[in-house]
């Protein structure tokens, strides 16, 4: 072998066989080893590495300190690796060797540590999934982030523990041999072998240190060192001592967290290195102990949040719930409802919500009791309503309303009222129980102004729109502002004002409505409320779009869109796919028209409300019809209006899909039977300016100049506006158009042409190439029909971009009818 090889091994031997060498035997041992390397570094530079330095013994290490000391101006390097929670816990109750040699080393070489520990996560994580992925499987993300939680990566817990799942089941292998997660999955087992090894750490602390980390099992993740001090009656200063020196750098226990405020107190946040630790002290914990623990801890929490507790209630509730306080728990978990309903987390809220109505279930119920349940319901249901749960939602104020009478409490029950009116509103369920509700809360008020009231009266008057009591309707709705400006109670205000442009929708007070509009804006702005924003920009994208005023309705809507989304609510996500669609359409975009009308529906879908059903037909109905592919829809139409005899709003559309098919029989038969009594079968809702222009193309394809003549008395009151759809579900353009066509159906060719002009105009202002596109072909028709022969070069003309602005739209029955 090499000479250097029979050197190193003589060494060796002599050292094994004089263990009872002195000191100075030792040193000079030490030298011939340093000096062996001096010489073969000299030959060629060496690298030495030295792996798992905490094993070593007390003369290994003084060798390597040694050779260090020799070695500094030779070609040498040397590295070492060691694990620093080893190294930390000492050695038979002393530091352990390797501190002072490392502390020697630094003091000559400078800062020559390199810590590894940041990536110790990252080397977990690739650990775990090298170890998964061994084997076929079908293990998430999300199994794999709590594994890493629960073991940090440490292989011997993590082996241990897929092994006990797999034992217990909760891993299980499928037919094609793939590992997966069982819907059951349970953390909370310690194998034994993991219990063993951390029984082992724990038995090394000192009484003091295991009752430290005892506290802050009770308290989780993360632990507060405040919490501990105030509970074992010490300085905070000195519990910040103890973690981080024996329990993180001695024991490698626990980790600091940073530091969080609450008020002026500053609290030093820690957590355990390993959730297994935790997990073992907690339950080496007697019950009854883990009761009057967690009282301290929420007593202390308490303390050190003081007015700012609901950033914790979340904590305080599981805390008071595990001590078996549970009227505190309650009140804890309301407040934790209350603060992720402010924070929009409704899905969240919901749960706390639940439990805190299940813990009062379980008991006889005080006075306040009783208010707290009352409260958890109201907050339930607006949280059940705000995440689309829209039936649960009116049952639980219908339930709050219950309550409300046995507090007997006006203030309440008007709470329960205007709580199950909003979505009663919103999916136009019948009004008769929220109106005898509303009556019952407005009676128990009394005459004197209040907020209250004046909300309670303008959701009663939103209840009176389809009881057709017009003067009832008007005079609450105005008592309702009244009494909200004199009390100057900006909530109060906006949703007087809110009902107020909801309930009347005469074309002659839009200017009255844009004003209060525009009020609502402001308050909304006021309170800071974003909910209210989005809703007032929505109300009033209507009627700015009615007015033909584009800009200002392309910013309400720019408003909507953006907001809307953020405020997580189901139903303003929905609201805003359907203005996106109606948008779409105005500018001619039919198959992303159709694209959001997909979308408003999915979500629409998730509230099970049935009414969304009719905003999507509306929809695809005005995307079919442009796109020429009626013929697909009308059974679908026919079946729903046979078995749906009081949906008025479907008959003008199946009268205009049989006169665009040119089913002239059909068509007449269904346009007799809404003419009745001069059409007023024709319920005055959103839908009724709809109903009137479907109406006005009939009349004109049935060419009946009688019927012309009361439909366009019907609609000439809106005349210059445009025709918006429902709750802006759908724009038609020009009323100008329409009016047109009735006025050339009684061959007032003058007056056709007139408004024709105007149409023009003002499609043209609204940037709307389909209805401008229409405008154009029934001028058009109408100059022929007219006979002129100076008509028709302008006739053609208008033909020929309909018939360009069709073929580039795809608006394929336009297109047959401009190429006529």
């Amino acid at each position: 072998g090499a000479p250097w090889l029979e050197q190193l091994q003589l060494l060796l031997a002599r050292r094994v066989s004089n263990r009872d060498e002195s000191s100075s035997d030792q040193g000079r041992i030490f030298e011939q080893y340093a000096d062996l390397l001096s010489t073969l570094a000299t030959r060629q530079p060496l690298l030495i590495i030295l792996d798992d330095l905490h094993w070593g013994d007390l003369s290994s290490i003084s060798l390597l300190n040694a050779i260090a000391r020799r070695i500094v101006d030779k070609p040498i390097m040397m590295a070492g690796a060691y694990r620093p929670e080893d190294v930390a816990q000492g050695r038979d109750g002393a530091d352990h060797p390797l501190t002072d040699i490392i502390n020697e080393i630094k003091r000559r070489a400078g800062d020559i540590i390199i810590d590894l520990t940041p990536t110790e996560q990252a080397k977990g994580r690739a650990f775990i999934d090298a170890l998964l992925d061994a084997e076929p499987n079908q293990l998430d993300g999300q199994f794999r982030h709590q594994l890493v939680r629960h073991t940090g990566g440490h292989p011997l817990f993590t082996i241990e523990l897929l092994r006990d799942l797999q034992e217990r089941k909760h891993l299980y292998q499928n037919e094609q041999g793939q590992w997966l997660a069982s819907s059951d999955l349970a953390w909370d087992t310690l194998p034994a072998r993991v219990e063993g090894v951390i029984e082992k750490r724990m038995s090394r602390l000192a009484p003091d240190l295991r009752e430290i980390l005892t506290t802050a099992c009770i308290e989780g993740e993360p632990f507060t060192a405040e919490v501990i001090a105030q509970i074992k009656g010490v300085n905070s200063r000195e519990v910040v001592r103890y973690l981080n020196g024996e329990l993180d750098r001695q024991h490698r226990l626990v980790q600091e967290q940073g530091v969080r405020r609450a008020g002026s107190q500053r609290l030093s946040l820690y957590s355990f290195r390993h959730k297994l630790f935790q997990k073992y002290l907690y339950d080496s914990l007697g019950q009854t102990e883990r009761m009057y623990l967690h009282e301290d801890v929420g007593n202390a929490l308490e303390a050190l949040y003081q007015n700012q507790t609901g950033e914790i209630a979340t904590q305080l509730a599981r805390h008071f719930q595990e001590a078996r306080l549970e009227t505190k728990a309650v009140g804890y978990l309301l407040q934790a409802g209350e603060q992720a309903a402010r924070l929009l987390a409704f899905e969240e809220a919901i749960p706390h919500l639940k439990r805190g109505l299940e813990l009062l279930d379980e008991q006889n119920k005080s006075p306040d009791q009783i208010q707290q349940q009352f409260d958890l319901q109201i907050a339930l249901g607006k949280a059940l309503w705000k995440t689309g749960q829209v039936t649960t939602a009116l049952e639980t104020f219908e339930r709050a309303a219950d309550v409300a009478r046995t507090l007997n409490s006006p203030k309440a029950l008007a709470l329960a009222a205007l709580g199950y009116e909003e979505p009663r509103w919103r999916f136009n369920l019948p009004p008769t129980p929220v109106i005898r509700l509303l009556e019952e809360a407005l009676a128990a008020l009394g005459e004197e102004d209040s907020a209250l009231r004046a909300r309670v009266l303008a959701n009663l008057a939103r209840t009176l729109l389809d009881t057709g009591l017009r003067d009832r309707l008007a005079t609450t709705v105005k008592q309702a502002i009244e009494i909200a400006r004199r009390i100057n109670d900006s909530v109060a205000l906006y949703e007087a004002l809110r009902i107020s442009v909801q309930v009347d929708r005469r074309p002659e007070i839009i200017t009255d409505r844009i004003t209060a509009l525009d009020e609502m804006v402001q308050l909304a702005k006021k309170l800071d409320d974003r909910e209210r924003l989005v809703i007032a920009c929505g109300l009033r994208l209507y009627d700015h779009l009615e007015l033909g005023e584009i800009e200002a309705a392309e910013t309400d809507l720019n408003t909507h869109v953006e907001l809307g989304p953020k405020m997580r609510q189901v139903f303003s996500l929905h609201a805003s796919e359907v203005y996106q669609a109606m948008w779409a359409m105005v500018k001619g975009r039919f198959d992303e028209a159709e694209h959001f009308a997909e979308k408003a529906l999915e979500i629409g879908l998730q509230m099970g409300a049935e009414t969304v059903h009719g905003t999507y037909g509306l929809q695809m109905f005005t995307i079919r019809r442009e796109q020429g592919r009626l013929k697909e829809i009308a059974p679908v139409v026919k079946l729903f209006v046979a078995q749906n005899p009081a949906g008025a709003a479907w008959r003008p559309g199946l009268a205009l899909i049989y006169s665009d098919l040119g089913l002239r029989d059909e068509c007449r038969a269904t346009f007799e039977l809404l003419a009745a009594d001069d059409f007023t079968y024709l319920p005055q809702d959103s839908l009724w300016l709809t109903c009137i222009v479907y109406l006005a193309e009939v009349c004109a394809f049935l060419d009946d100049a009688n019927r012309a003549a009361i439909l366009y008395q019907l609609l000439l009151p809106y005349n210059g506006r445009v025709v918006v759809v429902g709750s802006a579900v759908a724009c038609y353009g020009a009323v100008s158009r329409y009016l047109g066509l009735l006025a050339a159906t009684m061959s007032d060719w003058e007056t056709a042409e007139q408004h024709f002009e105007d149409a023009l105009a003002l499609n043209l202002r609204l940037d709307a190439p389909p209805w401008l596109a229409h405008t154009q072909q029934h001028y058009a028709s109408t100059l022929l029909a007219r006979g002129r022969d100076e008509d028709y070069p302008k006739a053609m003309a208008l033909l020929n971009e309909a018939l360009v602005t069709a073929q580039a739209l795809g608006m394929y029955f336009l297109a047959q009818k401009a190429a006529i």
